[in-house]
């Protein structure tokens, strides 16, 4: 009878050190998500601090240019420039006939301004 008595003592001795060791992890486990919960909470007061004061990572989009912006921006190009003094020049001297280019110039300006502003839609 004694080591059936020993071995019942050995197996509860077992048991409540197996027991002690789930319970302290279990603790552990409870800590570690205390830290992490009061730490989530310290950062949700920061960020709320942050937005308060304006102090976002939210950038607005500036890039986008205004209708009057696009149709500037390409009407008044260097190229531009050019042919209008050349055209100036062929209507000074009455050749009328090498104004050919004028349209082919017109239709890249609109063709520019339409892409710009159907990529503004996008």
């Amino acid at each position: 009878m004694g080591k059936i008595q020993d071995i019942k003592d050995s197996v509860i001795d077992e048991l409540d050190e197996y027991t002690n060791m789930i319970i302290q992890r279990r603790d552990n486990s409870k800590n570690k998500i205390k830290m992490v919960i009061e730490e989530l909470n310290r950062l949700s007061e920061e960020v709320t601090k942050y937005t308060n004061e304006g102090k976002t990572n939210y950038i607005k989009n500036s890039s986008s240019k205004s209708v009057l912006e696009i149709i500037v921006s390409n009407l008044f190009t260097y190229f531009n420039f050019i042919f209008l003094i050349l055209s100036i020049l062929v209507i000074i001297s009455g050749h009328f006939k090498n104004l050919m280019f004028l349209p082919v110039v017109i239709i890249n300006l609109l063709i520019g301004i339409f892409q710009q502003l159907k990529s503004k839609k996008v």
